[in-house]
């Protein structure tokens, strides 16, 4: 599940580190330089600490999955 988020996110994160570096560079900060780098890390911490929310709604959801599948077995264990 969360490999078929990744490629579905893959291209739209691309695209937005390459709108990043495009602002940058029509503000005169290019690569290479300081303000560069220190915007572009900024800008990854920023995708970074997005995946790992993600990543972490993605595992509650299977977790209360599989919470949801349990009781249901075991309710219809008691019926049966």
């Amino acid at each position: 599940m969360m490999q078929a988020i990744m490629q579905r996110l893959q291209p739209q994160m691309q695209q937005q580190q390459k709108a990043q570096a495009a602002a940058l560079a029509n503000q005169g900060i290019v690569p290479g330089t300081v303000a560069y780098d220190n915007a572009m890390r900024t800008f990854n911490q920023q995708q970074n600490d997005l995946m790992q929310v993600l990543i972490s709604k993605v595992d509650q959801l299977i977790d209360a999955t599989r919470d949801v599948a349990n009781h249901t077995e075991t309710t219809a264990m008691r019926v049966a």
